[in-house]
């Protein structure tokens, strides 16, 4: 009994998702931060050219700013 694991979503124990950990502060940042692209730049002036190596990327990646917000719980921590 208790030894049906079929039906945990990540795993448990040592099989367990490598990635949630990572899942989870990335959550994290994009709910607790306004995110502006730098220097101005609109999506619809983006230079979506492409630069061609061992993987295909950007020729200018952009670059995103985090802004903190009101509600922002990391602020609120530094704050206290």
């Amino acid at each position: 009994m208790g030894r049906n694991f079929e039906l945990i979503p990540f795993g448990g124990g040592r099989r367990r998702c490598p990635g949630l950990p990572l899942a989870l502060i990335l959550g994290l940042l994009i709910n607790c931060f306004e995110w502006k692209l730098e220097d101005g730049v609109v999506p619809k002036t983006m230079n979506m050219e492409e630069k061609f190596g061992i993987n295909l990327r950007m020729a200018q990646p952009p670059r995103a700013v985090p802004m903190p917000t009101s509600h922002n719980p990391f602020i609120q921590f530094i704050l206290i």
